[in-house]
């Protein structure tokens, strides 16, 4: 019984492998001789939304952010200004980089996490995030 079980696959084996190998070539072919649907396909994706591209919001900070008011008046009459929250970077927190991940803690005391899809860091032989040169 086992042996003819053997023969029989050793009969069909090479139909298979033929017809995988036909099988992959009318694939490659037609991805060659249809390159507009290849394109349109590449290009109906390309107006989907990419999560991974917008900038995140900055990370909530041990200290509450604290609006900077200009002009108000002494006797509290006329008008004030809030002077604008500015979150521009001061320094990395380098202890939380990962391989896509950068973390700056910003002048108002929030943090930034900046993410990318593509490597940032990598890790040196004694194990810390070294920023990509």
């Amino acid at each position: 019984m086992v042996g003819r079980v053997v023969r029989v696959y050793r009969n069909i084996k090479p139909i298979i492998q033929q017809s995988l190998l036909v099988l992959t070539a009318a694939v490659m072919g037609a991805g060659l001789a249809l390159p507009s649907a290849t394109y349109a396909l590449e290009q109906s994706n390309a107006a989907k939304p990419r999560p991974w591209a917008d900038s995140l919001q900055p990370l909530p900070s041990a200290q509450p952010a604290r609006k900077q008011v200009l002009g108000a008046p002494a006797n509290g009459g006329g008008t004030t200004v809030e002077k604008p929250i500015d979150r521009t970077p001061v320094r990395e927190e380098t202890d939380k980089r990962s391989a896509f991940t950068s973390t700056y803690v910003n002048r108002d005391g929030t943090r930034t996490l900046n993410y990318s899809p593509e490597q940032l860091n990598y890790q040196d032989a004694g194990g810390k995030w070294q920023k990509n040169r």
